[in-house]
């Protein structure tokens, strides 16, 4: 069961020495657990994260809007005529002509929506399936949608060294990061985002983290 943000800030605070809250107020250890979660969340598969919205098609539309927790789009299938849609890079599908209509054979990223081609021609229905956006903790009594919860201890972990890094502490700050590394790598090889199709994964966490994000992840099979 996932800790909740009380738990987990008084771990991470006891870890950094039990320094006073004049000292270390919990606003910046909780916007460094923020910061672990959504590293987390957003560099390894986590099937909880993973979920699916129906979207209905329009006659001469190509575009339609992800949902407001959209990371990144795992599939999508035609429910209507029960096939999934291949996957084809932007640039494929912008330079094919927009005026070709017909059921959807592929689809593609492009800022916060998704692409279709050909340009549906009927008011199908569709499933776009993705990986959301984790809710930051705020109150209290919030958790993570981890459901191992070792993921909160390289969570938490993840917030010490970059509350040592904040406090000027780099001898800590480099023991508390092997620390997080290690307890990484333990984890099952299940939870890395596997390449395969070598296509790019864009979305709001790739502002967020500079540091590798998920890319080339298949999501379902048909």
């Amino acid at each position: 069961m996932a800790q909740t943000l009380t738990v987990l800030l008084a771990a991470a605070r006891e870890e950094l020495g039990s320094p006073t809250t004049t000292i270390l107020p919990d606003a910046d250890i909780t916007e460094r657990l923020n910061q672990s979660y959504l590293e987390l969340a957003s560099r390894f598969r986590h099937p909880e994260l993973e979920t699916s919205v129906s979207v209905s098609m329009v006659d001469g539309t190509q575009a339609y809007a992800n949902a407001s927790d959209h990371y990144y789009t795992i599939a999508i299938r035609d429910e209507t005529n029960d096939r999934k849609l291949q996957y084809r890079k932007l640039e494929w599908i912008l330079a094919q002509d927009t005026d070709t209509k017909g059921d959807g054979q592929y689809w593609t990223r492009h800022g916060t929506n998704f692409l279709i081609y050909p340009t549906p021609n009927s008011a199908d229905t569709y499933t776009q399936y993705y990986v959301k956006i984790p809710t930051e903790l705020s109150a209290g009594t919030d958790t993570t949608d981890f459901d191992n919860q070792t993921w909160d201890e390289i969570l938490k972990w993840g917030a010490v060294w970059r509350l040592f890094n904040m406090l000027g502490q780099q001898d800590r700050m480099i023991h508390a990061r092997n620390i997080w590394r290690t307890l990484i790598n333990s984890m099952p090889e299940t939870h890395m985002l596997e390449g395969e199709r070598g296509h790019q994964i864009i979305g709001p966490m790739n502002a967020m983290f500079p540091s590798p994000v998920p890319g080339n992840y298949t999501g379902p099979t048909e």
